[in-house]
């Protein structure tokens, strides 16, 4: 009986997706994200964003936390919003038409659907649900919390700064969550473990382990790098996107986290991997400690581009929220285990 309820535990992790960056990657892209924002404004928005970087911080890992262990209608509906298979529906080249992705959740049905009846690109599953949730809907939820941002922050008068601002700093953090997944190769995949290439185990190995291994001055490092790097999406798109929604944000991000899954490959096969993985089992790997120095360095690119992108929409939320002055704000408010927001 025991070695059955093992067999289902092993069949159940490896047929879902495993979630975000690990406590402490999302920790380090959300704080890093408000000092970028901070650094260009660091007396409204920004300072806000900075003064309350740790609670922020907090609410990046809710969806991780939080939502994963609540009930079964959220654990349903919060699992595929953390990722967007991108393989799942197109032949990714470079440059891609990045106009040819779907640009809602009915797009993206109806995309589906027209894929599948020519038998070309057709993701798993018996409904029209499954196949959705087989390859995410992470765009649709950042842009969901993106508008609830901004309305948030349109809802402002001087009567209610505190707790609109409250509110705000909510939708905020949970919307770091989903931003910084898809700064990982492995959330934009269908081969999100590396089980296709015998190199199952390498999700949780680059995102957490490696991550965890680094010293102290991991979020400096991360700081550092989205600082000195423009954000520059060059050369991934056939047509220069717009930049106007989340979405455009979004769907780049991706693009240029995929583009990084061959070289994130490699360099566990290299310097990681001990023995490739066999049936269901994970490979085996060396401990992170002796392959950090080669695999984090990427794992920071990755956290600083994230960063960039999140810092970015929260710039773009406060401007599309024509906010003028936030210096009265001051709350000691916690939204410590906030309750799921509905998706879709």
């Amino acid at each position: 009986m025991r070695n059955l309820t093992l067999v289902l535990f092993l069949s159940h992790f490896f047929s879902a997706p495993s979630f975000g960056w690990g406590e402490r990657g999302h920790d380090i892209v959300t704080r890093v994200a408000a000092r970028l924002v901070y650094a260009e404004d660091p007396h409204q928005w920004g300072a806000i964003l900075r003064n309350k970087e740790h609670q922020l911080a907090h609410l990046a890992n809710v969806p991780d936390i939080v939502w994963r262990n609540g009930d079964a209608a959220t654990k349903a509906a919060n699992a595929p919003t953390h990722y967007f298979d991108i393989d799942a529906l197109f032949a990714i080249k470079k440059p891609f038409p990045i106009e040819s992705l779907p640009r809602s959740l009915q797009e993206l049905d109806e995309t589906i659907q027209s894929f599948c009846a020519q038998k070309t690109f057709c993701p798993k599953g018996k409904t029209l649900a499954e196949k959705r949730d087989k390859v995410g809907t992470a765009p649709y939820r950042i842009e969901q919390l993106y508008l609830l941002l901004v309305k948030s922050l349109q809802s402002i008068t001087p009567k209610n700064l505190s707790s609109q601002v409250d509110q705000a700093l909510l939708y905020a953090g949970i919307l770091s969550h989903f931003v910084a997944d898809l700064g990982n190769p492995h959330h934009c995949t269908l081969d999100f473990d590396g089980r296709e290439i015998s190199q199952g185990g390498a999700h949780k190995y680059f995102e957490t382990d490696i991550v965890t291994e680094e010293p102290l001055g991991l979020a400096q490092k991360v700081f550092e790098t989205a600082s000195s790097q423009p954000l520059d999406f060059k050369g991934l798109t056939t047509k220069k996107p717009s930049l106007k929604s989340p979405l455009d944000f979004t769907f780049l991000l991706i693009l240029d986290s995929y583009q990084h899954l061959d070289t994130l490959n490699q360099l566990d096969r290299q310097h990681a991997i001990k023995k490739l993985a066999q049936n269901d089992e994970p490979a085996l790997r060396h401990p992170p400690a002796e392959a950090r120095s080669k695999l984090a360095p990427l794992a920071i690119k990755r956290m600083a581009r994230a960063a960039q992108v999140l810092a970015t929409l929260w710039k773009k939320a406060y401007l599309d929220a024509h906010l003028k002055d936030l210096k009265a704000y001051q709350s000691y408010h916690y939204p410590y285990k906030p309750d799921f927001i509905p998706f879709p």
